[in-house]
């Protein structure tokens, strides 16, 4: 009876030390959010003194992202490359007056801070959005929320200039969200491991028991 008791101090006691585990530990670990992301702009504006209007330009694309929504909540995400956060990346840009499909610089570089995406293809000479004659792109989806739920929707715009007419365009539209992943709470596996001590405990305790009772 003493052993089982001391056993079973054993058992509680590791699993109180796995809880207390994880529970310290999963501040430390945050999760990460991944999406598919798809953006339809209609209507692309030639803005030179506000003075010219391309009413039937389109700006399409989409990429996934995976990101950790506590620093995009905030000012987690300066200027940097792509990789490791956004993937996948296309776009087309289309304006009948000026010739159809454009060609544009690539995308390079993403800032990302308090819900609001923004993709440069020249991070410092594109952030005023105000550039002519330069074949650059910026593209901004602007309220992401940190956490969205799946099926939710942001702003979108769009800002670009091409080598012909001298304007920089612009567009505003609808960018739309699909979940990818549904991550786990960062305690999870702790709790998990916690649990599977347990089971060993107990199985080792019944091997015992079979052997003395052999």
């Amino acid at each position: 009876m003493t052993r089982t008791y001391q056993t079973n101090r054993w058992a509680l006691a590791v699993a109180a030390f796995s809880l207390s585990a994880a529970v310290s530990v999963a501040p430390a670990k945050a999760a990460t959010l991944s999406y598919d992301v798809s953006f339809s702009i209609q209507g692309i504006y030639g803005v030179q003194d506000g003075s010219q209007y391309y009413g039937d330009g389109t700006a399409t694309g989409s990429f996934d992202i995976t990101y950790d929504p506590s620093l995009a909540g905030g000012s987690g995400y300066p200027n940097q490359s792509l990789s490791g956060v956004i993937s996948n990346l296309t776009y087309t840009i289309s304006v009948p007056e000026l010739g159809g499909n454009i060609s544009l610089n690539p995308i390079t570089t993403f800032t990302f801070n308090y819900g609001t995406l923004t993709l440069y293809s020249n991070y410092t000479e594109d952030q005023n959005k105000d550039f002519t004659d330069v074949p650059d792109l910026v593209i901004g989806i602007n309220g992401l929320p940190v956490t969205p739920p799946s099926g939710e929707s942001a702003a979108g715009d769009v800002w670009f200039s091409v080598t012909t007419d001298g304007y920089t365009e612009t567009g505003s539209g609808t960018a739309s969200f699909a979940a990818t992943t549904t991550p786990l709470p960062a305690a999870l596996p702790l709790f998990a491991n916690g649990l599977g001590a347990l089971g060993l405990l107990g199985w080792r305790r019944k091997k015992k028991a079979a052997a003395l009772a052999a």
